[in-house]
């Protein structure tokens, strides 16, 4: 068994990771030789997290299996490291990991007959991938692996290798013992660990999204807005038209500028600002009323009234009103 043990100065994207876990988020990804847990093993396990001290406040640790024989030697100090970690201080965060990593770990150890960390599948982790994939189509991606994240928020790796490349390395350097295949497989892991870490700042355009759901909720605004103002534009067909723009302040910083539109809606963002511009609407539209049992429609006048009014007019012009008819006109300038 070997173990690469790593201190940093400084803990990557510190302000995400305590937006997401607080100081009680520890990075997890395994490497294994197959996806079928059980008859495939573990010859790798990679983690990061923060430690609480002044000087070294982040950790990452390699335990790795030099022989397929050692997979319960590195479950043992999987458990013994994350033990000692203090009491509250141990919440998983994974990419995939509630479908993949969580479960083969407990299950390699329930084999051996280890006693599995309770974090394993009491509910508390943190999986990334279930995060982000609701946003998907947001940020305009294919497919949804970890490495496209990466690639999105412009993050190169150092390793070229996917899990299942790797497990052909394994085979031969557990023959060979070749130092130059070990380096291999130990940065594939760190960048898979460290690269969760350098993601997160890809939640903070979706949690301006959910600000904004939970905004509509509470009335409340959950944004500074600097200002806001009408801008004119010309459209395609050579028409004036006008956008009211809001231009807003939030709270957690979006690592590139980005553009969002939705039809004719556009919501750019950079920094802590964004700007949101809503086309203007000049002229007539309907107001429809969901409860048009309670209404009479005037055809002559193409309106409707409550039926208390209309029970005191001795008009035979009156109409029972319906979903088509049951509305109000009005002119003049609409988002």
């Amino acid at each position: 068994m070997i173990i690469k043990d790593n201190f940093r100065t400084k803990i990557p994207n510190e302000f995400y990771l305590n937006l997401l876990a607080g100081t009680s988020g520890v990075f997890l990804d395994i490497e294994t030789t197959g996806l079928k847990k059980e008859s495939c093993g573990i010859y790798l396990i990679g983690l990061a997290f923060p430690t609480g001290m002044e000087e070294t406040p982040f950790r990452e640790i390699s335990i790795f299996a030099e022989a397929p024989s050692e997979e319960p030697d590195i479950l043992m100090e999987f458990n013994r490291i994350l033990e000692g970690l203090p009491e509250g201080a141990l919440r998983f965060i994974t990419f995939n990991g509630r479908t993949f990593d969580l479960p083969f770990l407990l299950f390699r150890c329930e084999k051996y007959g280890i006693s599995p960390l309770s974090a394993l599948n009491d509910g508390s982790d943190i999986d990334l991938y279930r995060l982000i994939r609701p946003y998907k189509s947001l940020f305009s991606l294919n497919r949804l692996k970890q490495k496209d994240i990466e690639k999105y928020l412009l993050i190169k790796r150092e390793d070229r290798y996917s899990g299942g490349e790797l497990i052909s390395v394994y085979h031969s350097y557990v023959e060979s013992r070749d130092e130059e295949l070990f380096d291999l497989l130990i940065t594939h892991n760190r960048e898979d660990v460290m690269g969760m870490a350098e993601i997160l700042p890809v939640f903070s355009y979706m949690r301006i999204f959910e600000n904004a759901r939970a905004s509509k909720a509470s009335g409340d605004c959950e944004y500074l807005v600097l200002r806001n103002y009408l801008e004119k534009y010309t459209g395609l067909d050579g028409i004036e038209n006008e956008m009211l723009v809001i231009e807003f302040q939030y709270d957690s910083p979006v690592p590139l500028p980005k553009l969002f539109h939705s039809g004719n809606l556009f919501l750019s963002l950079s920094g802590r600002e964004g700007k949101l511009s809503v086309p203007v609407y000049k002229g007539e539209l309907k107001h429809f009323f969901e409860n048009y049992r309670d209404y009479y429609y005037i055809p002559p006048e193409d309106r409707v009234i409550l039926k208390t009014l209309g029970k005191l007019m001795k008009d035979e012009t009156l109409e029972k009103a319906t979903r088509e008819t049951c509305y109000i006109r009005a002119s003049g300038a609409f988002l």
